[in-house]
């Protein structure tokens, strides 16, 4: 009898409408698929250390239904040096926040494999984190978007947010074994077809989405053609086959979802995220 595949799930990034995720992993669990291997960026990065920490679907739900934007974020009000501000909002209370629901000291010994990712400023490169590192600062250092949050600081290194290289970190699952992958993502784009914009707004927002997900699009494509070779009976030195599977909204995400984590807009999220899995899942062969 064949080997069950290692199952992989990649969750992206884009902060509240990170919920969605949540709705993914609790229809996956009741469909009895259970990820052996965890990569996530940013919010995708809290929901993956979540997980791999222990947390069932419900804990999942129940982390995401005690939030709101008040624990996540706040306003700064030091107007009067705006001129020197490197981020417009202060996010230290997201790092109590985390480790109120996420118990990071059985991140180590958990038989599930965490990646987390966040770029490293100075040298300009992604980096990845395993279980062995991950605290409640490498899971900040994947939240702090640019402009927006201030960077974070561990070992006299500065790190911005994962998803400004890689919202999507499809590489770091595969160079981790898995070999069946669901891949979840915060957006329309890349997994259905676009309207074109119809004002500036729809414009601006839609080239947003596109430049965060170029590099995985990239990625996608490489790893197709790898697949294609491998079929093919090609050498492709250490590379194999992995089969994947999309899981994206089938209504669009406002960009306002990103900075905003308010109890209706979760609830909704997570049964989308709910519906379009139990979807794709009854639709595969």
């Amino acid at each position: 009898m064949a080997e069950k595949p290692v199952c992989g799930l990649v969750l992206s990034g884009g902060g509240g409408r990170g919920a969605y995720e949540c709705g993914v992993y609790k229809s996956l669990h009741e469909h009895g698929i259970e990820p052996e291997i965890l990569v996530g960026t940013s919010i995708g990065a809290i929901n993956a250390a979540a997980i791999v920490a222990g947390a069932s679907p419900n804990d999942l739900e129940r982390m995401w239904l005690a939030m709101d934007t008040r624990r996540v974020h706040k306003s700064r009000w030091d107007f009067w040096n705006f001129f020197r501000w490197r981020n417009l909002l202060d996010h230290s209370p997201w790092e109590r926040t985390l480790l109120e629901h996420i118990d990071f000291s059985r991140i180590p010994a958990s038989p599930k494999k965490l990646r987390v990712t966040a770029v490293d400023v100075e040298a300009g490169e992604l980096r990845v984190f395993s279980n062995q590192d991950i605290t409640a600062r490498h899971i900040l250092a994947s939240c702090s978007i640019p402009v927006i949050y201030p960077s974070t600081q561990i070992d006299d290194v500065t790190y911005w947010d994962g998803g400004t290289m890689a919202n999507t970190p499809l590489g770091p699952a595969i160079d981790a074994g898995a070999e069946e992958i669901y891949i979840v993502l915060l957006s329309q784009i890349g997994a259905r077809k676009l309207s074109v914009p119809r004002n500036l707004l729809d414009g601006a927002c839609l080239a947003f989405e596109l430049a965060v997900l170029a590099s995985f699009k990239m990625a996608l494509k490489q790893l197709k053609y790898i697949n294609t070779l491998c079929e093919h009976g090609l050498d492709t030195g250490d590379h194999r086959i992995v089969h994947y599977h999309l899981i994206a909204p089938s209504k669009p995400l406002g960009l306002d979802l990103i900075l905003r984590y308010e109890q209706d807009q979760i609830r909704q999220l997570i049964k989308l995220g709910y519906e379009d899995t139990k979807r794709v899942l009854e639709d595969s062969p």
